[in-house]
């Protein structure tokens, strides 16, 4: 069964052409993007806090709506093919999806949260994980907090989902092609910065 997906990103202006390409994508595709340009943060790391708060206003708004879940895909990917198994996900049977590299690291790059109780308590939890810990890696309060939502299931994507051009396919060498593919332009931005 195919479901009714409310697919999001943001961008920061130095995200912007890769949110322009991911809207192609999409579109290519024959998904809406549901994208939003936002203002320069004070830091990389603000930035990649600011995804849960945002991630939980889109909770709070599509509530009420016929929509199954919620897809987050980071401005910096590309939709290589059409996605499916975000598609194939029963949100009855789990509140979250993301990919856990190499089996140990949370990736935030991809999630996929179901539009219901379980998923935006995880959302809602993830924005106090990151108020609780302003200092820790966002995507490591994304773990803990979906931990702490006591009968959530979470599924772990497999890598195609979230495919880190540059090191996915050394720890992955038998998996299928990209379905997603992340850039970690924040690499480059953050270097900037620091220089």
């Amino acid at each position: 069964m195919q479901r009714n997906l409310f697919i999001t990103s943001f961008a920061t202006p130095e995200y912007a052409q890769g949110l322009t390409l991911l809207q192609g994508d999409c579109e290519r595709l024959g998904m809406m993007l549901n994208s939003l340009h936002v203002e320069a943060m004070p830091s990389w790391h603000e930035a990649t806090h600011f995804k849960a708060s945002f991630i939980a206003s889109c909770m709070a708004n599509i509530s009420t709506l016929p929509i199954d879940a919620l897809v987050w895909i980071d401005a910096d990917a590309r939709l290589r093919t059409f996605p499916r198994l975000l598609f194939e996900i029963d949100p009855s049977e789990y509140a979250m999806a993301y990919h856990r590299f190499r089996g140990r690291e949370a990736l935030s790059g991809t999630v996929w949260l179901a539009n219901s109780d379980f998923g935006r308590r995880i959302a809602s939890a993830w924005v106090a994980q990151n108020s609780r810990r302003p200092r820790q890696i966002e995507q490591r309060n994304m773990e803990i907090a979906a931990a702490r939502v006591d009968g959530a299931r979470i599924l772990d994507l497999p890598p195609e989902y979230c495919w880190i051009y540059d090191l996915s396919r050394k720890h992955y060498p038998d998996a299928p092609d990209p379905v997603i593919e992340h850039f970690q332009w924040s690499r480059r931005t953050r270097r900037r910065k620091e220089a």
